[in-house]
């Protein structure tokens, strides 16, 4: 895996080229354009079509297919839906995909994400494959990162329910935590942060600490404010935490259903010992 602020990997959709995709936990579903679409087997029927976006501008029209994807090393999903741009759209997507780190699509593995959908490349894979997604970005001293599938690797220090939309706790500086819903985003770069929570100043100031923890006040992570990695600030809605936490240490995306404080469908987001 590719790792700046925006994780990329590598992956052949129906036979196509080798092409770069953003690793998305905000979002659910595979999104490219026709130009990464091979043709060693007819596509089929169309299975749907939609209307998505991107944070940052873009919104698209797309039909979904049912096809296989290949991220090499022998690991090939089943029959997945992927959703093919549709081709008035392609041009304004592809520039946009661009910009996320050089992909050419959007990989999006989050469990409860808002869609596009309507499902998950990585719960299509074959057998414990499919079972999650264990992401180190900063691994090689931030130089590269991995992207691991199947059961977690590393002993979990501590687990949020959601993946990626969940609850925690953010403290500000030494202020007192305070409890926000929000998108544990590995594609959102720095993120965002309401006003409210910085006295509704307009930009977060240089020097600032942000600390994140879990629902119950286990810390998850924390750091610095610079002039590079600052959140935006936003009025209302979820925060994101950008990119922040999978810099940090290991996180692994768990889709298995094991007790009766994640509900199907949720996920959770494990915070690993590294």
């Amino acid at each position: 895996m590719k790792s700046t602020t925006e994780p990329i990997v590598y992956i052949s959709i129906n036979g196509g080229p080798s092409t770069p995709v953003l690793v998305d936990t905000g979002s659910s579903g595979l999104v490219v354009t026709s130009a990464s679409v091979g043709d060693a087997a007819p596509l089929g029927p169309a299975t749907g079509t939609g209307t998505s976006g991107y944070s940052g501008g873009l919104s698209y029209g797309y039909t979904t297919y049912t096809t296989t994807v290949d991220f090499g090393n022998g690991i090939v999903s089943g029959p997945t839906s992927v959703n093919i741009v549709d081709p008035a759209d392609a041009a304004a997507a592809l520039a946009f995909f661009h910009q996320l780190g050089g992909a050419s699509g959007v990989l999006g593995i989050g469990a409860n994400s808002a869609g596009p959908g309507p499902s998950l490349v990585t719960t299509s894979l074959p057998g414990d494959l499919s079972q999650g997604v264990f992401l180190y970005q900063s691994l090689f001293l931030g130089i590269a990162g991995v992207m691991v599938f199947g059961p977690n690797p590393l002993p979990t220090r501590t687990s949020v329910s959601g993946s990626p939309d969940a609850y925690l706790q953010v403290k500000i500086n030494n202020g007192s935590a305070q409890n926000v819903g929000a998108i544990i985003d590995s594609g959102g770069v720095y993120g965002t942060i309401l006003s409210s929570m910085i006295g509704y100043q307009s930009n977060v100031p240089v020097g600032t600490q942000i600390s994140v923890y879990t629902s119950d006040g286990v810390l998850l992570y924390s750091y610095i404010v610079t002039s590079q990695n600052a959140p935006t600030v936003i009025s209302s809605g979820l925060i994101n935490t950008g990119y922040a936490p999978y810099q940090h240490g290991p996180v692994y995306i768990d889709y298995t259903y094991s007790d009766n404080t994640t509900p199907y469908g949720q996920g959770s987001t494990n915070f690993d010992y590294a």
